[in-house]
């Protein structure tokens, strides 16, 4: 199994499981959304994640068993739901490079968070920070490994069909060809 193979694997069930989850809080979410449209619209971007790597698992099992073969919708479906994942992956990494702009001042007004809340020692400004940080880091790379599997996905996807497409043989030229006068 070559890195990118293993690689693309990983993504995929990593995928898997983030997306499901979620996907889950987004779900639990619309029970109390004021608005669902962006709950649904979240649960649309999600569900096409999902979906997408769902599929990945069936083209992966054909690539490690050519004796399987792949659904025939799946190429359409394949296409259609890795270009919204893919969309999600560049509106997540837009989302981490508005938050990164983001002073500690308008990131505590965002988190609400009040002088009173002061635990352990630990500034507001130090909470707001911290947190940050790690919404951009984990953000980060969550929108990376979506973008990562998607290119994989097209990638492994391609030469799937590159294999499957008969030799075509020059038949000018072939001289045993009988169709060649």
């Amino acid at each position: 199994m070559s890195f990118l193979f293993g690689l693309f694997r990983f993504l995929t069930w990593g995928n898997i499981i983030v997306a499901g989850f979620f996907l889950l809080f987004v779900v639990m979410a619309l029970l109390v959304a004021p608005s669902p449209l962006e709950v649904i619209t979240s649960m649309f971007f999600l569900g096409s994640v999902l979906y997408h790597n769902i599929l990945c698992t069936q083209l992966q099992r054909t690539l490690s068993n050519p004796e399987v073969p792949l659904p025939p919708s799946l190429p359409r479906v394949i296409l259609i739901t890795g270009i919204i994942a893919f969309i999600y992956a560049i509106l997540v990494a837009i989302q981490m490079i508005g938050l990164g702009r983001l002073s500690d001042e308008e990131m505590i007004r965002l988190m609400k968070v009040n002088n009173a809340q002061n635990t352990q020692g630990i500034t507001v400004e130090e909470l707001a920070s911290a947190v940050r940080k790690a919404v951009l880091v984990l953000g980060s790379i969550h929108a990376l490994a979506i973008a990562v599997n998607c290119e994989l996905s097209r990638i492994f996807f391609n030469r799937w069909r590159k294999d499957q497409e008969p030799a075509e043989e020059d038949s000018f030229f072939d001289i045993n060809n009988p169709d060649n006068p």
